[in-house]
C-alpha cells in the first residue's frame, strides 16, 4: 500500500503546472483583448518615435540657411560724366552704385572746347607724366578747387580768347583723350595743366571732378563740385555729380536732396536721376523705395548693364536670391563689367548664391518628407 500511495503522489506532482509557467498564464482575460492591448502599445511606440524624430529635426536644422555673408556693393555713376559704383570703405571688389565720373550705364559726354568736338577722341601724342604726379595732383587740385568757390555765377560756357587760354588747348585735348581711355591719373594731370593756365575753365573743372569720382577719390571731387554748384546752381549734371560725391563721402541723405532738386530742372536726365537716387536710398537702407526707382530707370533703359548689376545687389540685400542671380546673369550677358576682377567677383557670387538656393530647396523638401512620414504614422 505504501508503494501504491507513493506512486500516486508522484503522479499528481507531475500533473500539476509549475509556478514559473503559471506566471505567464492569463487570468480572467480573453485572448482577443490581449492582442488589442499589444497592438495599442506598438502604435504608441511608433508615434512616440515619430514625434521624437520630428523634434530632433526641428531643433537641429534651422528654418533656413544663414544668408550669404559677403555681398557686392551696388554701383553709382558720375557725369563727365562717368558713372561709378558706391562701394563701402575698404569693401567689396564689386562697385556699389556708379560714381559720377563716368556713368557705366550711359557714359555722359566729356566736355570739349567749342569748335573741336571730335579732336578729343582722336589719338594724341602721349605726354610723359613725371614721377610723383599723384601727390602734386592732389595738392594742385585742392588749390584749384578753392579758387572755384569764389567764381562768379555764369550759366554760359565762355570760349578761350586769351593767349593763356589758347595755350591750354593741347593739354585739354590730351586730358579728354586720356579720360575717355580710362587713363585717369594722366587725365587728371592734364586737367590740372589746363587749370594752371586758366583756373576758371568750367569744362576742365567739371571733367576733373568727374575723373576724381571715377577714381573713387570723393574727397578730392567734392570741393570742386561744390564750387561748380555755386557757379551754376541749376545745372543738373553738376547736381548729379555732386550727389555722387556726397554718397561717396557717406552722405546719402544729402545726395537724395540734390537729386530731388535736379529732377525739378527742365531737361534733366531722368535715367541718371532715378539710377543714382535708387543708389542713395539703398545706402540709406530704404530698400523698397530704391527698388521703385530702379524699376523707373529700367523702363527708360532696360538693356543697361550697370542697372542690372545694381538691381542684383539690391535683391541680394533684400535676400531675394533668385531674383539676384537672374540680374547678375543679365549683367554678365551684357558684358557690363568694368574689369576682369569685377567679372570674376560677379561670377563667384552667382555660383555661391546658386548653391545656397539649392541647399535651401533640399532642406525644405527634406522637411516636407519628414512631416509627411509622421502624418502617415498617425
Amino acid at each position: 500500500m505504501s508503494l501504491l500511495n507513493a506512486a500516486l503522489r508522484k503522479k499528481e506532482k507531475e500533473n500539476q503546472p509549475s509556478e514559473a509557467s503559471a506566471l505567464f498564464q492569463e487570468t480572467g482575460k480573453t485572448p482577443g483583448k490581449s492582442k488589442l492591448r499589444i497592438y495599442g502599445m506598438i502604435v504608441c511606440i511608433l508615434l512616440g518615435l515619430g514625434l521624437a524624430v520630428l523634434y530632433m529635426l526641428e531643433s537641429s536644422a534651422p528654418e533656413k540657411l544663414s544668408p550669404p555673408v559677403s555681398m557686392p556693393p551696388d554701383s553709382r555713376a558720375a557725369k563727365q560724366n562717368p558713372e561709378q559704383a558706391d562701394s563701402a570703405p575698404g569693401g567689396a571688389v564689386i562697385p556699389r552704385e556708379p560714381e559720377k565720373t563716368g556713368v557705366p550705364v550711359t557714359d555722359l559726354p566729356v566736355f570739349t572746347f567749342p569748335g573741336q568736338p571730335e579732336q578729343a577722341g582722336a589719338p594724341a601724342v602721349k605726354q610723359k607724366i613725371p614721377p610723383g604726379t599723384d601727390s602734386l595732383v592732389k595738392r594742385a587740385a585742392v588749390k584749384k578747387a578753392k579758387k572755384t568757390i569764389g567764381i562768379k555765377p555764369s550759366g554760359k560756357q565762355e570760349s578761350l580768347k586769351s593767349t593763356k587760354q589758347e595755350s591750354a588747348g593741347p593739354f585739354y585735348e590730351k586730358a579728354v583723350y586720356y579720360h575717355r581711355q580710362n587713363r585717369l591719373k594722366e587725365a587728371i594731370a592734364m586737367y590740372l595743366q589746363v587749370l594752371d593756365k586758366n583756373p576758371q575753365n568750367t569744362d576742365a573743372l567739371f571733367n576733373l571732378g568727374s575723373a576724381y569720382l571715377k577714381n573713387q577719390e570723393f574727397a578730392m571731387a567734392l570741393p570742386i563740385l561744390k564750387g561748380l554748384s555755386e557757379r551754376d546752381p541749376d545745372n543738373p549734371q553738376i547736381m548729379i555729380n555732386h550727389a555722387i560725391a556726397r554718397m561717396g563721402m557717406g552722405e546719402p541723405g544729402a545726395a537724395v536732396s540734390l537729386l530731388d532738386a535736379a529732377q525739378q530742372v527742365d531737361g534733366a536726365p531722368s535715367f541718371d536721376i532715378y539710377f543714382h537716387k535708387a543708389a542713395a536710398l539703398s545706402q540709406l537702407g530704404r530698400l523698397d523705395e530704391a527698388k521703385t526707382f530702379y524699376e523707373k530707370a529700367w523702363k527708360i533703359d532696360p538693356e543697361n548693364g550697370r542697372l542690372h548689376f545694381n538691381m542684383a545687389v539690391l535683391y541680394d540685400k533684400m535676400e531675394l536670391y533668385g531674383e539676384a542671380v537672374q540680374q547678375y546673369r543679365s549683367f554678365l550677358d551684357r558684358k557690363g563689367w568694368l574689369s576682369d576682377k569685377e567679372k570674376k567677383s560677379v561670377e563667384d557670387r552667382v555660383v555661391f548664391l546658386t548653391g545656397f538656393i539649392e541647399r535651401q530647396k533640399n532642406m525644405i523638401q527634406y522637411g516636407n518628407r519628414t512631416t509627411s512620414t509622421v502624418d502617415d504614422a498617425r
